[in-house]
């Protein structure tokens, strides 16, 4: 007999749809992620000419064989396994029959027989189910039910029913079945009580924010003037500041003048006013359970918090104990002096003044500064400073460390030496508590230290034994550190360290419109000035402007380029990096990829694999890491190239240039499309070619640094294509980078004391 199905047309690829099926078979389940791929029989609608039977793939939290769902998804065509149903949430259908019941307790109750599952149900009846949630004490007596079964028979049937009654309710608030997923992780079958006693702790779960709490809090009618809103409100309010701004802390003002319009753009609750006193209230709470500490800085009270008062304190600290520090490496002037003459008559090299002055100054301090533009000297220094270390001490112990991964790996291929992140090093992992590791030796140093940011500077300094001498390298004109701070820049306008400036630019290195349009860029020389900035130089082929005002030929423009180059062989795609100052709007990096992926790496030519999130990633797209992942040991800003998929499962393996990594479903959430990336994360790279788009609509984050650090990307050559008077404008920006902290306040201090 045919059965009457609802929808008996066969579903096409891309069709929404609700089914109601019995899970036949579990083909695969991850513990971790909860991704499960199984066989389901579905029972409201046709979805093939023969058995009735469709591939579900999808997150299930809680599934068995023989279980009932009712899931919303999307037919989808799987290249390899045919077309499959992927859920975008499921509920599960509790039986209702006696005996339904009795194979669903048997099922979910491990170890529960046929004989007992049988005699509840003959007891309870068809509501056995409902009456075990509401009160488990039914149970004891049933047999020999004693209070410890009846609470595991509890736990059993309940477990699913929690989980869905809490997606219920965070669907209802916008949210999808990933953030339920987090909160039943964290709060079990307590999740929706928990939230609707307090919803804002919430905030305390990785992956939510105070604007999630504040959305479900909205929904439960919490008030929006109750302390603990205002509390973590605050909070909030200090971490946007840090990461938006890079300050170690607030102005107490300006957090009482601000926060009611910060709150109406950021949470959920709009035109609501907070009075000061609550505020204030809020403030005193926090500081008494120490999760800020309230100071006074020139005459103003400042908000920190806790945790960035105790880096401050412990950074002064530890820099005046290092420069105090006597070395145990004792080295004379007179071993450099001939470590010089030696150097420059066996490499026929005649070193400039301020890169002898270099030498003396880092093996005669405990603790130094290098710094210069491109072409100075640096990296021709670091070499002589390190040979003059193992001129004057056979076997020196030399540590060469750089912020990210790349330049590391730059600092190790000009030195022929040995070189790690800084985290690595030092065996640094924000998100686990442990003891990190002791650098002991002769020196250590780091390139690239403008990027060094407050909390990895204090680790860093915390790791490296008193005894052993410290060189930072690093170009302070560059953009500063992507997390809160002003290191480098404070360390020099301190006076209390030792720091040369390499400021000549050598012959060879002037031979190079990089270098050369590099210094104009960063003097204030535009293209309109006398002097200005050299373009499509013919003899030298290495920096070229193309000018057009409007977008869409700059996006175009691009495309050609890169196939030019391409197809003249000059270059291979990987070596061609697009550099822009944003990810948003039409020559953002969101955009970009996306024309770039479609243009070079195009679909169903290469296996794919789509995200819930709209990402989609092809083998072969040039990824970048976005957050610093320890468990996997892949950090912020890496790039790597997509190896292999496993759309099967939702994994993807991504060969770095030191490591191959598998992602899950999850942890792709952490990857980007690198073939354009944002100026900030290119800092401490070098690419063979990078193109710059410019145009005005960028205006608002163009600057004189950030334009320079794009330019000071590239190895051999650069492309601007835009708007000239984009570029001449963001040349003119001079960003003054001010940061609130007490470093250079409290390091001035060292020097008077």
């Amino acid at each position: 007999m045919k059965r009457n199905y609802k929808n008996d047309k066969l579903p096409q690829i891309g069709e929404q749809d609700t089914l109601i099926f019995e899970v036949k078979r579990i083909n695969h389940r991850n513990i971790k992620s909860n991704y499960t791929v199984l066989e389901g029989h579905v029972k409201n609608r046709r979805v093939n000419k023969r058995v009735n039977t469709a591939t579900i793939v999808g997150k299930f939290p809680f599934v068995l064989e023989k279980d009932e769902f009712e899931a919303e998804g999307i037919w989808i065509e799987h290249k390899i396994y045919g077309k499959q149903f992927k859920i975008f949430n499921s509920k599960k259908i509790y039986p209702e029959t006696k005996k339904g019941i009795i194979e669903f307790l048997k099922r979910h109750v491990k170890g529960l027989g046929d004989k007992t599952a049988t005699l509840i149900v003959d007891t309870l009846g068809e509501e056995a189910l409902s009456k075990i949630e509401k009160d488990y004490t039914c149970l004891i007596g049933i047999g020999k039910i004693k209070e410890e079964k009846a609470k595991k028979i509890y736990n059993a049937i309940t477990a699913n029913k929690y989980f869905e009654e809490l997606f219920l309710f965070i669907r209802s608030c916008g949210y999808n079945y990933e953030i339920a997923l987090k909160i039943y992780e964290e709060f079990k079958d307590l999740s929706l009580k928990t939230i609707t006693n307090n919803p804002y702790i919430l905030c305390n779960i990785d992956g939510i924010d105070f604007t999630i709490a504040d959305k479900i809090a909205k929904n439960l009618f919490f008030d929006y003037k109750k302390i603990e809103r205002i509390k973590y409100a605050i909070l909030y309010y200090i971490e946007i500041d840090m990461q938006s701004y890079g300050n170690l802390f607030i102005y107490k003002d300006d957090l009482l003048n601000n926060i009611n319009p910060f709150l109406n753009t950021y949470s959920a609750y709009k035109d609501v006013y907070i009075e000061k006193e609550i505020i204030e209230q809020g403030l005193n709470e926090l500081k008494s359970e120490q999760k800020i500490v309230i100071d006074k800085y020139e005459d103003s009270e400042v908000i920190y918090l806790t945790k960035y008062y105790y880096i401050e304190n412990e950074i002064i600290k530890l820099l005046k104990n290092h420069l105090q520090a006597t070395k145990m490496f004792v080295v004379k002037t007179e071993d450099i002096d001939d470590f010089i003459n030696y150097y420059e008559s066996k490499y026929s090299i005649k070193l400039a003044s301020k890169q002898k002055e270099a030498i003396y100054m880092a093996l005669q301090n405990g603790l130094s500064i290098l710094t210069g533009g491109p072409g100075t000297g640096k990296t021709q220094t670091i070499n002589a400073i390190i040979k003059c270390i193992e001129y004057i001490k056979k076997g020196a112990v030399i540590h060469l460390l750089a912020p990210t991964g790349r330049a590391s790996r730059r600092i190790a291929e000009v030195t022929n030496k040995e070189a790690k992140t800084i985290h690595r090093a030092i065996g640094l992992n924000p998100y686990k508590e442990s003891e990190i590791n002791t650098l002991e030796g002769d020196i250590v140093i780091i390139d690239e230290s403008s990027m060094i940011d407050a909390y990895v500077f204090y680790k860093l300094l915390k790791s490296i034994d008193y005894n052993t001498r410290i060189l930072f390298v690093g170009d302070y004109e560059q953009l500063p550190s992507v997390g809160p701070g002003l290191i480098l820049r404070d360390l020099i306008n301190s006076g209390v360290i030792p720091v040369t400036k390499l400021d000549e630019i050598f012959r060879q290195s002037k031979q190079s419109n990089i270098v050369s349009n590099a210094h104009k860029i960063i003097k204030g020389i535009k293209t309109t000035d006398e002097d200005g900035l050299i373009f499509n130089d013919n003899r030298k082929k290495d920096f070229y402007f193309i000018r057009t005002n409007d977008i869409t030929e700059i996006k175009s423009l691009i495309l050609s380029k890169m196939q030019g180059l391409i197809d003249k062989k000059w270059f291979k795609l990987q070596n061609i990096q697009i550099l822009t100052p944003m990810k948003k709007k039409d020559l953002g990096t969101d955009e970009l990829n996306y024309l770039i992926q479609n243009t070079f790496n195009k679909k169903n030519e290469n296996t794919q694999i789509e995200l819930q999130n709209g990402k989609t990633f092809r083998i072969g797209d040039r990824v970048i890491q976005t957050i610093n992942n320890y468990d996997l040991n892949v950090f912020n800003g890496e790039i790597g190239y997509i190896k292999f998929i496993n759309d099967e499962e939702m994994k993807v393996t991504v060969e770095f240039e030191d490591k191959e990594v598998e992602y899950n479903e999850e942890e792709l959430e952490q990857l980007e499309l690198a073939y354009a990336i944002t100026i900030h994360k290119s800092q401490g790279s070098e690419f063979p070619v990078v193109i710059i788009p410019i145009h005005e609509s960028q205006q608002s984050m163009l600057n004189r640094n950030l334009i320079y650090t794009a330019v000071t990307r590239a190895k051999h050559m650069v492309l601007l294509i835009g708007s000239e008077n984009a570029l001449n404008k963001g040349i003119e920006t001079v960003e003054q980078v001010k940061r609130n902290s007490q470093i250079l306040y409290k390091l001035k201090k060292i020097s008077l004391s």
